[in-house]
């Protein structure tokens, strides 16, 4: 008889007993279990175990000597026994049929007979049924009798299976399946997120000549060089203004207890600062006013042309020779619209022009200097630039710029035109550097020194990376402060399994809203999620093994 042999380990839970009775491939399977397994405290992993064996068309047989554990296999109908060998001896040399239901009857006389549970039949006669489920030889005719020994009164008869019979076991051991599966298998998964905390690597790296060593905090550098052009338009400052000043006539009040007499060419002054002058000599009595042709003035007061200007209309006039007092007393006002004015303005290139001119090309030009070397760098690098950086393009220690031209245009001092062009050339050098190189530098530097054996470090954010302080160059060498912000968080192997661990012997039976608590409170723990099968049950499982914790972490 073929027997397959399963050990079960004292820590092999019951998923891992019922994945070795899947996997076994003998008709008949005996399950040495330790005394001590919490295996054998309930029948509900035995009824689990005997189902899956009947699944697979085999025959299941208990090995213990946990006297709990058996008396519980009685009650499911599973046979057991203390040792292989006395299961050996019980079992007797039985002809094998074919799996059908089992009808067993008592023989109690020759005429009288009634029917009677397998679980009434002694452990030995029980056990040798067992065996009738398998075998080789196929029945031929619809009812077997076998007599189990020659003086028994027992007698076996097997007869075809009922479909309505079948069907209730068949929906019945799935409702019983689900039963267990809802009550008796809860299950339990926590979802914690670390802490985690931004620290910054602050160190000093040097940039030279030489190649890149992150140990040693040195970063190579890569000289770059440009010449280019700039064309600029300068205006003329310079300006011949002519034209025709605006006329008209205004009326002159005199409110003083006196009169007044006004000569030829007295300022009128308004408030734009436009100046007109009268054309002749009149008189104003007191108490009264007189009308006065009056001129624009070439210039304002503040020495522009006024010529077109001059067309104003209801505007007011002082005399501005007068004191403050006489002024209240004596004004004027137009009573009709200035006219006639007008204005011809032409620009003149002077010689303070063509020196402001070259200054400036200078100044633009070093300007663009940084720039300049930006475009040299993306077109020299094409797609990678992105990963290089110029090197304190600001600062003229480490950006040389050499002007190699300047024209300005020739014998136009004096002329009538707007404004003139200027052309300016100009070399730029400079270095560039890998700035993931000067990360990898800063990442190197987090992790050898600001991480603890507690840590580890999650993520570097280079976009935070920038230069604190540049110091003189040297030797061509240049040494920098560098800083990057770095999201650390507990390590793994030396914190978070452990916590794990800890979390799970903690929390085994645990109200879910006290557990939560409990790991929230964790130094480690930033938040904590709690998902328990079936949704109604209110207190986590009592197994360990249903209790899964995950890890889940997230960059900042």
């Amino acid at each position: 008889m073929d027997i397959q042999v399963i050990t079960v380990e004292l820590d092999d839970e019951l998923t891992d007993v019922l994945l070795k009775i899947g996997e076994a491939t003998s008709a008949h399977v005996w399950l040495k279990i330790p005394g001590s397994s919490l295996l054998l405290t309930s029948s509900v992993n035995l009824k689990l175990m005997l189902k899956k064996a009947h699944g697979k068309q085999a025959v299941l047989t208990l090995i213990t000597r946990d006297s709990v554990g058996r008396r519980l296999a009685e009650k499911v109908s599973l046979s057991s026994f203390a040792t292989e060998e006395e299961a050996k001896d019980s079992i007797d040399s039985v002809t094998g049929v074919t799996a059908t239901p089992i009808i067993l009857q008592k023989r109690l006389s020759s005429n009288k007979s009634e029917k009677e549970d397998v679980k009434a039949l002694p452990k030995g006669i029980l056990a040798k049924l067992q065996y009738l489920f398998t075998g080789k030889k196929k029945a031929e005719e619809d009812t077997i009798v076998e007599e189990i020994t020659a003086d028994s009164l027992y007698t076996l008869s097997l007869k075809k299976p009922s479909r309505k019979a079948f069907l209730a076991v068949f929906f019945s051991s799935i409702f019983v399946l689900i039963i267990i599966v809802f009550f008796a298998l809860p299950d339990a998964t926590i979802v914690i997120r670390p802490k985690m905390s931004v620290v910054s690597a602050v160190t000093n790296v040097t940039l030279g000549d030489g190649k890149t060593s992150i140990a040693d905090r040195y970063v190579h550098r890569v000289p770059i060089e440009v010449t280019y052009t700039k064309e600029m338009t300068y205006g003329a400052s310079g300006e011949n203004v002519q034209g025709v000043q605006a006329r008209g006539r205004v009326r002159v009040y005199n409110n003083s207890s006196e009169d007044r007499s006004i000569v030829g060419n007295s300022r009128l002054q308004n408030e734009e600062g436009l100046v007109f002058l009268t054309t002749r000599f009149v008189t104003i009595s007191s108490k009264s006013s007189a009308e006065v042709e009056v001129v624009a003035r070439e210039r304002d007061i503040n020495g522009k042309f006024i010529g077109e200007r001059g067309n104003v209309s209801g505007a007011k006039f002082f005399f501005p020779a007068l004191n403050t007092s006489s002024q209240r007393l004596i004004y004027a006002e137009s009573t009709t619209q200035m006219s006639g004015g007008s204005t011809d303005r032409k620009s003149i290139i002077r010689s303070e022009d063509l020196a402001l001119a070259n200054e400036s090309i200078v100044k633009e030009l070093e300007n663009l200097a940084p720039e300049e070397v930006q475009a040299a760098l993306k077109k020299e690098l094409g797609a990678t630039a992105g990963s290089f950086a110029i090197f304190a393009p600001q600062d003229s220690r480490f950006i040389s710029r050499d002007l190699i031209s300047a024209t300005l245009p020739e014998n136009i001092v004096g002329k009538e035109q707007e404004g003139f062009k200027v052309i300016g050339t100009m070399k730029a050098r400079a270095w560039y550097y890998n700035v993931d190189e000067m990360a990898d530098v800063l990442e190197e530097y987090m992790i050898q020194h600001r991480l603890t054996y507690k840590e580890e470090l999650l993520s570097m954010d280079r976009s935070s990376y920038e230069l604190q302080n540049i110091f003189p160059p040297s030797q061509n060498e240049v040494k920098i402060t560098a800083q990057m912000q770095g999201v650390i968080t507990f390590s793994k192997e030396n914190t978070l399994d452990k916590v794990v661990e800890e979390i799970v012997s903690r929390v085994v039976g645990v109200d879910k809203n006290a557990a939560a608590s409990y790991i929230q409170n964790l130094p480690e723990v930033d938040t904590v999620d709690i998902h328990l099968f079936p949704w109604w049950q209110k207190t986590l499982p009592a197994i360990k093994g249903n209790i899964k914790v995950d890890v889940e972490v997230r960059s900042k």
